[in-house]
């Protein structure tokens, strides 16, 4: 696998840092958000981290579940009504 140039890196790490923030915002643990997403807690601590570099389909389920805009949208976060496990939504 290819390195990350500097710029990569930057977005890595700046999208982990939105996930976590997003993650913690709606009161999910790793495990909690790796079952909603069907990965394991490691991946999403990866991607936390800006080191899941591997990780692109996963990286946007996890926006999908934590109720990001989709890519070229100007919003940042948009509600989701999504239906999690338990009848709860993300909104």
């Amino acid at each position: 696998m290819r390195q990350m140039t500097a710029s990569e890196m930057r977005l890595a790490a700046q999208f982990g840092q939105r996930i976590r923030e997003r993650r913690l915002e709606l009161g999910y643990t790793q495990d909690k958000l790796a079952m909603l997403v069907g990965a394991n807690r490691r991946a999403i601590g990866e991607l936390e981290n800006g080191k899941g570099k591997s990780h692109l389909g996963l990286a946007l389920c996890i926006a999908d579940a934590l109720g990001f805009a989709p890519l070229g949208s100007a919003a940042v976060v948009q509600k989701s009504s999504r239906r999690l496990p338990g009848g709860n939504t993300t909104s």
